[in-house]
């Protein structure tokens, strides 16, 4: 059972938009208290924010990670062109829309999976392994059939040069559930 965390307030709910707070639209943040500390400069109130699946939280990062996260998370939601199941950043909180996440992150593994660049592999792993975290935590099944078996799925982002040493399917599989494993223990709840 998760630590009892200190109480927010929740916004009103309203129709959801993916990712609001990312993408630079205004969100109404309670004003900066007086007594917070001189080292405070975050918008919000608090030093942290919450992901939530109804009255569950399944991460509370940081406002920083927080802040850099939502930015990768708009930067997939237009490569992909599909909504992550990510509500705005309303009072220091986001609702998480299970049944988008899922088809949200079996695009992102999928695309993954595909990747033939070491580079693009490299600055999309780290993403895809988080967002597998979260999908785990809201019970959210991850569809980790092979794009190889459909023909219609050619490879992504392709190296060019020299060739790129890739691990099998498998065991690329494998390394990205393990770098799920170990960030999840970092990701607080």
């Amino acid at each position: 059972m998760a630590a009892p965390r200190p109480p927010h307030r929740r916004a009103t709910p309203t129709a959801r938009t993916p990712c609001q707070a990312s993408t630079g639209s205004p969100v109404a943040r309670p004003p900066h208290p007086p007594d917070a500390p001189a080292h405070d400069t975050s918008p919000g109130t608090r030093m942290s924010q919450y992901y939530d699946l109804g009255d569950r939280t399944l991460w509370n990062p940081s406002t920083g990670a927080s802040r850099l996260f939502l930015r990768e998370v708009a930067v997939f939601e237009a490569e992909l062109g599909v909504p992550s199941g990510l509500g705005p950043m309303e009072n220091d909180a986001c609702e998480v829309d299970p049944a988008a996440l899922g088809v949200f992150v079996d695009a992102l593994v999928d695309r993954h999976r595909r990747i033939r660049h070491a580079v693009v592999h490299a600055l999309s792993e780290g993403f895809a392994a988080m967002m597998l975290v979260l999908a785990e935590r809201a019970g959210v099944g991850v569809r980790w059939e092979s794009a190889e078996s459909d023909p219609a799925a050619a490879a992504h982002d392709v190296q060019a040069g020299p060739a790129v040493g890739c691990l099998s399917q498998v065991a690329a599989d494998r390394a990205l559930r393990r770098k799920a494993q170990e960030l999840s223990r970092f990701m607080a709840v």
